[in-house]
C-alpha cells in the first residue's frame, strides 16, 4: 500500500488501522499492490482517501476540543475503510494492546460503566461487547490488585527452545532438534544471571510477588537443569512476600513425572499444559509434536500432583481447523476444569513459517476467528469462568484479543500485573525484557537483553551492564 501522510506524521496509526481492512498490505512509496491511502490532517480536521483495485471511498472527521488531533485521523481513517471494504473491526480505531486500560482511566475519572461505554462507542467505534469484555476484565482485575506489593518485583525466566517450531510462531525459540546441545550452555549462563541478580535484589532490600518462567517451552530442559535454575530461588526468596510461582511447561510431549517432581520440589504452585488444540489434523498441520492423547494423558498426570492452579493455553484460528473443531477443543478444555484457561486469536508475524500472505489459505476470512470467540464468551461463562486479563497483538485475524479466563480467585497476578503495568518485571533469559514502572511523571522504563540465545551466552559484560541499570531503575521508582 502507498501510504500519503499529510499534515501529521502518525504513520504508525495510520499503518496498523489499514491492516484493519487489508490485513496482507505492505508499506512502500514503490509498493503498486492496487491500494493507496492520503490521510491529511488540518488543524483537527483529518480527510482520509483510500483506493483499492480502482475503487475509492473518502471520509472526514473532527477531533473534539477535549481530544488529540490524532482521533480524527484515526476515526476518518476508519470510516474510509468500512465504508470500501464493509469491514467493521469490533475493537474500533483502537490499535493498541490493552484496550482495558483505556477503559480504567475513564472509570477512575469517574465515569460510569454505561458512560464509559458510550465514551468508546462514539470516540472509538468500540462494538459494545468488546467494551464489556473490557469491564469484565477490569471487575476480575481488582482481585488481584488488592494483592499488589508496589514495592515488590516480579520475574520472568525465559527457556527459547522447543520440541520442534510451529508454523505460527514468531517468538525466538529454536528445536531442540536442530539447537539442542546449547542448551546446557545456555543453563550455565541463565543460572549465573539468576544468582547475580537475586543477589542485587536482595542487596537493596526489593522483595519478589511472583515468578513466571515461559518459553519457548521450559520443559524442554532436564529434570536436573529445572532443579538447578529454580532451585536458586530458594536461597532469597521471602516465603512472606512470594504470591505464586508459575512454570509454563507447554508442550505435552515434554512433560514427564520427574519434571513435575522438580517443579514442585522448587517451590512452583501454578503449571501451563498447552495443547492450541484437541483435533489432530490440526496439530500435524501446525507442527506440533505431540497428539491430543498426549495432552490428555499430560494433563491427567499434571492433576495428580498439588499445584494449586493449572493453565491451558488454546488457539482460535489455526490454519485451516473449522468452527466445529475449536468448539471441540474448547469443550474438551473445559471440561478437564483447569483453574485457568486462555484463549489466543491467531497473530500471524514475518518470523513466523505461516505468514499473512498465506492467510487467505489458512482462514476463510476473519467470520470464523469471530464465531470462535464468541462461543468462547458464552461457553467460559457458563462455566463459571471470568475474564480476568486482555491484550492484543498487531496481524491478529479479526483484530481480535487474547483473553485469560479463570475461576474464582485463582487470577494469575504476573499476568495482571504485567499486562497492566502495576509493577516492575525483572527479565532474565534471552530476549527478557525488564520493565519498571513507578518512576518520576508516571514514566515506565525498559532493559533489554540480547535478543539470541547464543548473544546472551557470550555477552555477559552487557548482562552485568544491564543489571546495574535496573537496579539504579529499581532504586529510583523506591526513592521517588
Amino acid at each position: 500500500m502507498k501510504l500519503i501522510l499529510q499534515g501529521h506524521e502518525e504513520r504508525y496509526l495510520t499503518e496498523t488501522l489499514a491492516l484493519l481492512f487489508f490485513p496482507a498490505a505492505g508499506f512502500s512509496a514503490e509498493r503498486d499492490d492496487g491500494l493507496q491511502a492520503v490521510s491529511r490532517l488540518e488543524g483537527r480536521t483529518a480527510f482520509t482517501e483510500i483506493t483499492a483495485h480502482g475503487k475509492t471511498a473518502q471520509a472526514v472527521d473532527t477531533a473534539r476540543e477535549d481530544e488529540p488531533a490524532e482521533q480524527s485521523i484515526a476515526r476518518s481513517f476508519y470510516k474510509a475503510g468500512q465504508a470500501l471494504t464493509g469491514i467493521t473491526p469490533p475493537w474500533g480505531t483502537l490499535t493498541g494492546i490493552r484496550p482495558a486500560k483505556l477503559v480504567k482511566r475513564l472509570l477512575d475519572s469517574g465515569l460510569t460503566e454505561r458512560e464509559a461505554a458510550d465514551r468508546l462507542l462514539r470516540d472509538c467505534f468500540t462494538s459494545p461487547d468488546k467494551t464489556a469484555l473490557c469491564a469484565g476484565v477490569l471487575r476480575s482485575e481488582q482481585q488481584a490488585l488488592a494483592q499488589l506489593n508496589p514495592s515488590a518485583v516480579s520475574l520472568y525466566l525465559g527457556i527459547p527452545f522447543c520440541p520442534s517450531r510451529c508454523s505460527y510462531c514468531s517468538f525466538v525459540s529454536h528445536s531442540v532438534e536442530k539447537e539442542g546441545r546449547f542448551i546446557p550452555a545456555y543453563v550455565e549462563a541463565l543460572k549465573e544471571e539468576v544468582e547475580q541478580t537475586m543477589k542485587a535484589l536482595d542487596k537493596i532490600s526489593v522483595p519478589v510477588q511472583s515468578i513466571y518462567m515461559g518459553g519457548g517451552t521450559p520443559t524442554t530442559l532436564s529434570a536436573e537443569q529445572l532443579r538447578e535454575v529454580l532451585g536458586i530461588f530458594s536461597r532469597y526468596l521471602d516465603p512472606k512476600t512470594l504470591s505464586e510461582f508459575t512454570v509454563e511447561a507447554g508442550r505435552p510431549d515434554t512433560i514427564t513425572q520427574d519434571k513435575l517432581e522438580a517443579i514442585l520440589a522448587c517451590g512452583a504452585d501454578r503449571i501451563s499444559v498447552n495443547t492450541q488444540t484437541t483435533d489432530d489434523e490440526t496439530l500435524r498441520r501446525v507442527g506440533r509434536t505431540h497428539s491430543a492423547d498426549d495432552f490428555f494423558a499430560a494433563y491427567e498426570l499434571v492433576r495428580r500432583y498439588p499445584f494449586r492452579v493449572i493453565n491451558v493455553d488454546l488457539i482460535a484460528g489455526l490454519p485451516q481447523e473449522p468452527v466445529e473443531a475449536f468448539c471441540k477443543s474448547l469443550k474438551d478444555t473445559i471440561a478437564l476444569r483447569p483453574e485457568n484457561l486462555t484463549v489466543h486469536s491467531l497473530s500471524l508475524k514475518r518470523a513466523a513459517r505461516l505468514e499473512y500472505k498465506d492467510m487467505d489459505r489458512s482462514r476463510q476470512g476473519s467470520n470464523d476467528i469471530v464465531e470462535m470467540l464468541s462461543f468462547t464468551s458464552a461457553a467460559t461463562k457458563e462455566a463459571g469462568y471470568q475474564p480476568y486479563y486482555l491484550y492484543r497483538q498487531r496481524n491478529t485475524l479479526g483484530n481480535l484479543e487474547n483473553v485469560g479466563y479463570a475461576l474464582p480467585d485463582t487470577q494469575g497476578l504476573y499476568n495482571v500485573y504485567i499486562m497492566g503495568e502495576y509493577q516492575s518485571i525483572v527479565a532474565m533469559g534471552a530476549g527478557g525484557v525488564s520493565k519498571v514502572v513507578g518512576l518520576p511523571g508516571g514514566k515506565i522504563e525498559r532493559v533489554f537483553h540480547n535478543k539470541y540465545y547464543h548473544e546472551y551466552i557470550r555477552d555477559k559484560e552487557k548482562m552485568r551492564r544491564n543489571r546495574e541499570t535496573l537496579i539504579t531503575l529499581l532504586q529510583r521508582a523506591r526513592s521517588f
